[in-house]
């Protein structure tokens, strides 16, 4: 049996030449090997014969199964349109993101590069032979995803139609000829990508490494922290004490991280807080003796157990958020301060 590579960067030709199989015992575990040399090498190894299937017997195995091929740092502009809804992205900055449709709203960058890095992923499943292209019946696609790039006016294109009677989808991509057929799930994976879902949910703005102190209220107990020089924190409140920088911060990205679980409902602080005692207040401050970020969380809302109304200034909207929020505080806070949730 001989198998013969022609190297891609050379005009060489080399075989490499297998042997015979090498039986080495079906009671002790060890894998069946083969004896194998490459022209013009010596001495003869030994390889496991399970390797041997790894290597494709038809030409299809050896074509590329990428469906669009591009780097995600060079993508301007995102086009995604299903059966239900058609999404635009834009790029703004390095970085930032904004929903074109269906309506102008920063989006999630962290769940753009998720949507990037799905269609970047998706992959050929099989490719049809010629009696089942000349089948198809194609129809309106199901699934389109257009990505633009620098310095390119036509967008990198995938449509998927429909269903394969051997399982799967038919699809027409970028970097393949003809129609594939392409997993079923990628339509599912694809649509999951919602305007909610993309909508950017971060609502305070606070640019952590601007702060220079911070006050913390938790069910009535207060706490204050302020910056010492570049790197290092003092708690002040309730007693003074070195606080190591990175219990300082972590309470800061908390609050900077969260997002809320339903649109904002307009009206701020005196229409929807009033009637609920805050379990939790931040007010971070920077050079300037008035805040920089006021954020509240109130009680719980009565018919949605586990959620919570918070607010944000300047905002002057209230906000939905989700219990798990609350305890991500509360692990902060015991950090800083442990008799604060220990009730001591």
């Amino acid at each position: 049996k001989k198998l013969s590579l022609k190297l891609k960067d050379t005009s060489e030709e080399q075989t490499m030449l297998l042997g015979l199989e090498v039986e080495q015992g079906s009671t002790d575990g060890r894998k069946k090997r083969v004896w194998a040399r490459v022209e013009g090498q010596n001495p003869l190894v030994q390889i496991e014969s399970s390797q041997l299937g790894e290597i494709p017997s038809e030409a299809d195995g050896w074509r590329s199964k990428v469906l669009m091929a591009f780097e995600r740092d060079k993508v301007e502009k995102v086009v995604l349109r299903t059966s239900s809804r058609r999404l635009q992205l834009r790029k703004l900055a390095e970085g930032a993101w904004e929903m074109e449709e269906p309506e102008r709203l920063p989006a999630d960058s962290v769940k753009v590069s998720d949507l990037l890095w799905t269609i970047k992923d998706s992959r050929v499943e099989r490719f049809p032979k010629r009696e089942e292209l000349g089948a198809i019946e194609w129809g309106e696609s199901v699934l389109e995803a257009n990505v633009w790039l620098q310095g390119r006016e036509e967008p990198l294109r995938l449509e998927v139609g429909p269903e394969s009677p051997g399982g799967g989808r038919y699809a027409k991509a970028q970097e393949q000829e003809g129609t594939v057929v392409v997993s079923s799930k990628l339509v599912e994976e694809l649509d999951r990508f919602t305007p909610w879902e993309l909508r950017e949910k971060r609502f305070v703005g606070l640019d952590v490494s601007k702060v220079k102190r911070f006050l913390a209220r938790w069910e009535g107990k207060e706490m204050e922290v302020v910056r010492k020089g570049e790197h290092d924190w003092e708690l002040l409140k309730p007693q003074k004490e070195p606080v190591e920088a990175f219990k300082a911060t972590s309470l800061l990205w908390t609050i900077r991280e969260a997002r809320f679980e339903e649109p904002p409902r307009e009206g701020g602080e005196d229409l929807e807080l009033g009637s609920h005692p805050p379990k939790f207040e931040l007010l971070a401050f920077g050079e300037g003796k008035e805040p920089v970020v006021r954020f509240v969380i109130g009680g719980e809302i009565p018919d949605k157990p586990g959620s919570y109304l918070s607010w944000c200034d300047p905002a002057h909207r209230a906000y939905v958020v989700g219990g798990k929020l609350l305890e991500e505080i509360k692990r902060d806070i015991k950090a800083l301060v442990p008799s604060f949730v220990e009730g001591r």
